[in-house]
């Protein structure tokens, strides 16, 4: 039995570093400062000329961004360091979504907390969807929702959590507080 305690004892800070967390920091940079595949896909998309860009830091990975707003939608268009485009995301009032969804999605955050609140929710538009996310055809590839939840001892947690296009949950990772959080409830 002894031998287990010990391995255990050595596992835990590790595992404690593997845990999910979505750290992530952004800095504004110029268009000039974009990786020129990503420039030239914007230029493709038709978005306007009010485009804000920025470098996105979350741990060790790095992407591009481009975030804009058209039609009354905020969007945001990531980018590999190389220009490829990973998603995009377009920002939507949460009870915007379709019923099936909107019922599955509180379904599961019920399920997981008594409290909660649904800070963001956004449509997530893999790259090859692009243009469904413009031209707002077809369903999303999934639906990406920060939420703040509390627990039983009224401790707050805030989640980034990941849906598939029907509301089915697909993951989540904690996002680092900040010192706000304690006006949410």
């Amino acid at each position: 039995m002894r031998p287990c305690a010990i391995i255990l004892a050595c596992l835990l800070p590790f595992l404690a570093l593997s845990q999910k967390v979505k750290n992530e920091i952004e800095k504004r940079i110029k268009e000039i400062e974009m990786p020129a595949p990503a420039v030239e896909m914007l230029k493709k998309m038709q978005i306007g000329s009010q485009v804000r860009y920025y470098l996105e830091k979350d741990g060790d990975t790095r992407s591009y961004e481009a975030k804009f707003k058209q039609e009354g939608h905020l969007y945001s268009v990531e980018f590999t360091p190389g220009g490829k485009l990973e998603d995009v995301e377009v920002t939507i009032a949460f009870k915007a979504l379709p019923a099936p969804v909107k019922d599955a999605v509180l379904s599961d955050l019920a399920s997981r907390s008594a409290r909660f609140k649904v800070e963001k929710t956004q449509l997530h538009y893999d790259a090859r969807h692009w243009e469904n996310a413009l031209k707002k055809e077809g369903p999303p590839d999934g639906h990406e929702l920060i939420v703040a939840l509390k627990n039983e001892k009224n401790k707050l947690s805030k989640q980034e959590m990941t849906y598939d296009a029907s509301g089915k949950f697909l993951s989540s990772r904690k996002v680092v507080r900040r010192s706000y959080d304690f006006m949410l409830f």
